[in-house]
């Protein structure tokens, strides 16, 4: 309990100094779905506008336990924790000892010298406070941190940017060394979007990997911002997962196996669907087999169609879900609650010169490819500015929920 004390206290001291500016883990309003909007904005923005982009992926070896106990004090110091607090820090993370076990013996003891203690609540924010001084490298590039995961981005058009994106990797290496935490060079990787420059990057010189097909944060991506790889993975799991369950749940009551669909299942084939949510209808059928092929196992459901198992079961088809998602996640951007990016909004500007429609209506420009104009912001506007007020201005998230299930929304569906 002392732990949250003292974490509330310099959590909100950071927030209000402007420390985290490019961190999306451990925080408030913040999340790895956040982080991937960041991104496939900056991507399919660069790319719509025939801008060719960089993205060099940093790979921190056993980063959590290489923090410097001395330099992690000192950036706190620098920032402005200071006196009883920075003194209760110092011993918190002083004298702390460690051993191994293998089945029922054990090594000696040995002296912690540096990292966060895992597992604590104040180790994920004193790690987070340490890292976020990887910002002053950049200069003019993006840079996206969740946790110890990091990527750099940056439009390269000419051989003056390649230089300069490779600068920005060189000062990395440079603060890594100062810092104590050093990069597994081996596992960094770039990938290179659009027709442009070859990606020719080094770190400590080391040759960094080219790759046209990368997972970051769970979600897997080719250079051409294209998902339908990770859709068919996705399927994969889902179906492995349900065929497992209903070996492990020998039970004939239906609503029993929906229960645990829902809660072992679903959330693998939903797992950030805002940045990955598919407009091909191969891709909307092969997630879609998920749901149909399992409702049809359950007992009672065989000889009916699978508009009227969902209907038995009170499911909704997943492309459905989906769209319900992308509104909730709309729902929280313009409200503030999910937290978008330093100075910066991946919604377009407001309307408000409006003849009709409601007071949280937006903008946005028009794509030229497929992978803009399915990209997030497009993809939810087309239907957001289409609500009814009543619904836009629901006075919270659970509100809003409550509100959206008066729409039919299943005319914005492609399958179902």
């Amino acid at each position: 309990m002392l732990e949250k004390i003292i974490a509330t206290s310099i959590l909100e001291f950071c927030l209000n100094n402007g420390v985290f500016k490019n961190q999306f883990g451990f925080l408030p309003y913040r999340s790895a779905a956040g982080q991937l909007l960041r991104s496939f904005d900056f991507w399919t923005n660069a790319i719509d506008n025939r801008n060719p982009f960089h993205t060099v992926y940093l790979d921190f070896a056993r980063a959590f336990d290489r923090v410097s106990h001395e330099k992690l004090l000192f950036r706190l110091y620098h920032i402005g924790i200071r006196q009883d607090v920075l003194g209760w820090i110092r011993s918190f993370l002083s004298g702390r000892m460690q051993r191994v076990r293998v089945d029922s013996s054990y090594s000696s003891y040995c002296n912690v010298t540096s990292g966060v203690p895992q597992g604590s609540v104040l180790g994920p924010l004193l790690f987070a406070i340490f890292i976020d001084t990887l910002s002053e490298c950049i200069n003019g590039d993006k840079l996206w941190l969740f946790a110890d995961d990091s990527e750099v981005s940056r439009v390269v058009k000419t051989t003056a940017d390649f230089v300069a994106l490779q600068g920005t990797l060189d000062r990395i290496s440079s603060w890594t060394n100062t810092w104590q935490l050093p990069l597994a060079e081996n596992k960094c990787q770039v990938l290179a979007g659009g027709k442009g420059l070859a990606p020719n990057y080094s770190l400590n010189g080391v040759p960094v990997a080219v790759v046209n097909q990368v997972t970051h944060l769970g979600v897997e991506c080719t250079d051409t911002l294209c998902f339908s790889i990770h859709c068919a993975k996705l399927a994969a799991k889902g179906h492995q997962k349900s065929y497992i369950l209903r070996k492990c749940f020998p039970t004939s009551d239906a609503h029993t196996l929906v229960k645990v669909f829902k809660t072992y299942v679903r959330p693998i084939v939903e797992y950030c669907s805002v940045i990955w949510s598919p407009y091909l209808k191969k891709d909307i059928e092969i997630l879609e087999n998920v749901q149909r092929k399992f409702t049809k196992s359950l007992p009672g459901m065989k000889n009916k169609s699978y508009d009227e198992r969902l209907s038995a079961l009170s499911l909704d088809s997943l492309e459905l879900r989906r769209i319900k998602i992308d509104l909730i996640t709309c729902f929280r951007l313009l409200r503030g609650e999910m937290y978008q990016g330093e100075g910066e909004s991946i919604l377009g500007n407001i309307l408000s010169c409006r003849t009709r429609g409601h007071d949280w209506r937006f903008g946005w420009p028009k794509a030229r490819l497929n992978c803009r104009h399915h990209f997030f912001v497009s993809r939810v506007g087309r239907i957001w500015n289409k609500l009814p007020a009543f619904v836009v201005d629901a006075p919270s998230v659970h509100s809003f929920k409550h509100r959206l299930s008066s729409v039919n929304l299943k005319i914005y569906c492609v399958v179902f």
